[in-house]
């Protein structure tokens, strides 16, 4: 196998990019489906106690636009979130977690600004809401806007109206907003306990379902909400929702009480300016919708054993459609696999971002993939009604695998070092398939900590060539990462 003179392997993929410069439809298209997102907030129940990831990944959305300034075309969806978590509007520990949880599904090529409103329309659809479409090619900032942009709910009516109105929004798309983001989720009193005593009071009694009961239990006066009670000049906080929905003496909520149509019609319409309209003017956004067969996988090297440590065959919105559903492997020269017992595939379940997503999760058994041998790639084989065999022109049914150089990540082969300087790095054994050439070189391309984005990275380090693999076709190569 022959390889380019310079090889350059990525420590640390996962990095929030800084710009986006030109939007990565094929890698949006599968991260739609990509069960490191949906399985977090699907079903709507999931969350640590007394939390809701997906109204915590709902807020996150929110927080971000709220600095959008509409006449001047500044701020908005821009992923400066990410440096804004110690703002006092942002207290609570929704902000960090839900960035640790979209650092998980981050590639290089894709903004966090669009992840913030994939993960959004996501919950949203996962709860039972409205399925509001998805457009991407939002650009990140750099850095933070300052604080203050945000409504706080003791606030002034005067107030909260100025704010919206500065975003972009009208009085009754004030009201939608509200009502639609409050219908998941609530409020803790770790952080405010001003508002209530319970560690986490639903905005409605069905907090874990996108509906229009919030609309209802206000219009009959079931006081439930902890930010839509009766008004208290002396903790205004507490009826921030009731003095909102009564701006237009209660028409809005009402019709929302009245049918659950006009309602998730209204968070639709209103949840897709927030997303699409409250960015940065010059902003292009592109329509973007799931791969209908899709596959992903996490794999590595660990003491000279390489395993798929979790996959999933992702089937989405064809339910009903198809006749057989199966899972296959190709070895590293491209030849189909036969060894029937490499992969453990698991019985089907079914989970939902709006639409079902049939999932089929996969791993490698022990003793792992054969290093002779290796592998280049697993594939869906979807065979539908009719009998022929889907495929997509992106080949999104086919997942790609680089075992030729990769990170033996196992304590023996890759640990922490302390140098008798007293510095601390990584050492790292990199696998790297021959046969050896003395021209071969082997970099390793590392992040910088102390950039919070993760889009800066150190000169890359090249790696020396330690000894050969035996029994195996591969040469192991060593560097030490400062970090």
């Amino acid at each position: 196998m022959k390889f380019p003179s310079s090889l350059l392997l990525l420590l640390g993929w996962h990095a929030f990019s800084e710009v986006a410069c030109q939007t990565d439809v094929p890698a949006l298209r599968r991260m739609m489906t990509n069960m490191r997102l949906v399985v977090l907030v699907s079903p709507c129940t999931v969350g640590p106690a007394n939390r809701m990831l997906a109204s915590e990944w709902l807020r996150v959305a929110f927080h971000d636009a709220g600095s959008h300034d509409a006449a001047n075309g500044v701020g908005g969806i821009d992923g400066s979130f990410l440096y804004e978590m110690n703002y006092e509007e942002n207290n609570g520990v929704f902000g960090s977690a839900t960035m640790q949880q979209y650092r998980t599904i981050q590639e290089r090529t894709v903004s966090l600004a669009d992840i913030i409103v994939l993960g959004a329309i996501t919950a949203i659809g996962s709860c039972g809401g409205p399925v509001i479409p998805f457009l991407g090619g939002r650009i990140d900032a750099k850095g933070p806007v300052t604080p203050g942009f945000l409504p706080s709910p003791g606030q002034t009516l005067a107030t909260h109206q100025a704010q919206f109105a500065r975003m972009g929004f009208s009085n009754k798309e004030m009201i939608s907003l509200v009502a639609c983001g409050h219908t998941i989720g609530g409020v803790h009193v770790a952080n405010n306990p001003t508002i209530t005593s319970e560690a986490m009071a639903g905005f409605d009694t069905t907090r874990a379902v996108f509906d229009n009961q919030g609309a209802i239990e206000y219009r009959n006066g079931v006081l439930a909400n902890p930010l839509a009670q009766p008004v208290n000049a002396s903790n205004l906080a507490t009826s921030s929702d009731s003095r909102i929905f009564s701006s237009d003496n209660n028409a809005t909520i009402n019709s929302y009480a009245a049918s659950q149509d006009t309602f998730f019609n209204d968070c639709s319409t209103v949840f897709s300016k927030m997303f699409n309209e409250l960015v940065p003017r010059g902003t292009s956004l592109t329509s973007i919708k799931p791969y209908p067969v899709s596959v992903g996988l996490v794999y590595s090297l660990r003491n000279e054993v390489f395993q798929i440590q979790i996959g999933n065959a992702r089937v989405f919105d064809l339910a009903g459609e198809w006749s057989s559903y199966d899972i296959i492997y190709h070895n590293r020269d491209g030849s189909l696999g036969t060894n029937s017992e490499l992969l453990r595939v698991r019985t089907m379940r079914t989970l939902s971002n709006g639409a079902p997503i049939q999932i089929k999760d996969f791993s490698t058994v022990a003793p792992g993939i054969d290093p002779i041998t290796g592998i280049s790639s697993v594939s869906v084989v979807l065979t539908l009604n009719d009998g022929t065999i889907y495929s997509s022109e992106d080949g999104a049914e086919t997942v790609a695998i680089e075992d030729r150089i990769v990170i033996d990540l196992g304590i023996p082969f890759s640990c922490i070092y302390t140098s008798p300087e007293g510095d601390v790095g990584l050492n790292i054994s990199i696998a790297v398939l021959g046969p050896f050439s003395a021209d071969d070189k082997v970099y390793i391309d590392y992040e910088l900590a102390s950039d919070l984005s993760r889009t800066t990275f150190g000169e890359p380090i090249r790696a020396n060539f330690r000894a050969a693999r035996p029994g195996t076709d591969y040469n192991y190569y060593g560097v030490q990462v400062p970090v």
